[in-house]
């Protein structure tokens, strides 16, 4: 699979919006407050971590399961 397929395909799943998780869900799943996992997606988390968000508006954002994954191994190991 080259970049691109991988990108295309990425994109697709996104718009369709398979394999994402809320920020209600991401709330409810990690027990974090609104400001906690705003500081994670804008980047001001004080550990250094940062978790990329796909934004559907200014007030609604959602978030990829690998993305997730990643963060809380970087968080909890």
């Amino acid at each position: 699979m080259t970049i691109r397929t991988y990108t295309d395909a990425d994109l697709d799943r996104i718009f369709r919006r398979e394999r994402l998780i809320s920020e209600e869900e991401l709330l409810n799943m990690w027990r974090i407050n609104k400001r906690t996992l705003r500081a994670l997606v804008n980047g001001h988390d004080r550990r250094g971590v940062h978790l990329p968000a796909v934004r559907f508006s200014a007030k609604q954002i959602a978030f990829r399961l690998a993305d997730v994954m990643r963060v809380e191994q970087e968080l909890w190991g």
